[in-house]
């Protein structure tokens, strides 16, 4: 099983708001600007007694902070929403690609990550909150999260034999995609597109 690997604030920030819609991204961007704007360009009250120093430091050192991060963490928000909005779009193309196609061969064609962002999209259609938990390898871990009516079930989509996975987690394979699976991918796709 692969270990999660350390991340900074930055890393962390980018992965939140790329789970986000993209549109959330940029306005968490534009929020992050002027709240951290406003914050940076207040002047800083020179100290005149020796009590001041203290405060007087602490508040140049944040207000500097503020104006540093006033144009990096907008700039990570903005990268995350693209990210988000590049998901979105790959996730489509998937749905369409699959639908269009006349046999399983497109599901085998796909990467793991692929067949993740597709299965992903198609409980989004059958109404479920998807929450893409997916790591930087096949882990075997849980990779989705679907909610439906207050349920929450993990889920972990294979692209080999059933056999492989987490044991407890229910899992969708492409071998469970046959014909007649893909036949109603089609059919749902073709009502919500």
């Amino acid at each position: 099983m692969a270990r999660k690997r350390k991340s900074g604030l930055l890393q962390n920030v980018f992965e939140l708001v790329a789970m986000l819609p993209w549109w959330i991204g940029v306005l968490t961007a534009i929020g992050l600007y002027l709240g951290l704007h406003l914050y940076a360009s207040q002047p800083v009250a020179p100290a005149t007694t020796k009590t001041q120093i203290a405060s007087s430091i602490s508040t140049t050192f944040f207000v500097t902070v503020a104006g540093v991060l006033q144009y990096v963490l907008p700039l990570v928000c903005l990268a995350a929403a693209a990210a988000s909005a590049w998901r979105a779009s790959k996730r489509k193309s998937l749905v369409q690609g699959v639908t269009s196609s006349r046999s399983a061969a497109s599901l085998d064609a796909m990467t793991w990550q692929e067949f993740e962002l597709l299965v992903g999209a198609a409980f989004r259609q059958k109404g479920y909150k998807v929450t893409e938990l997916g790591g930087a390898g096949p882990d075997g871990g849980v990779d989705l999260l679907l909610v439906k009516g207050g349920e929450t079930t993990p889920l972990t989509a294979t692209s080999n034999s059933p056999a492989r996975g987490h044991p407890k987690f229910p899992q969708a394979a492409r071998s469970d995609y046959d014909a007649s699976a893909l036949m109603a991918m089609r059919a749902a796709a073709s009502l919500s597109l």
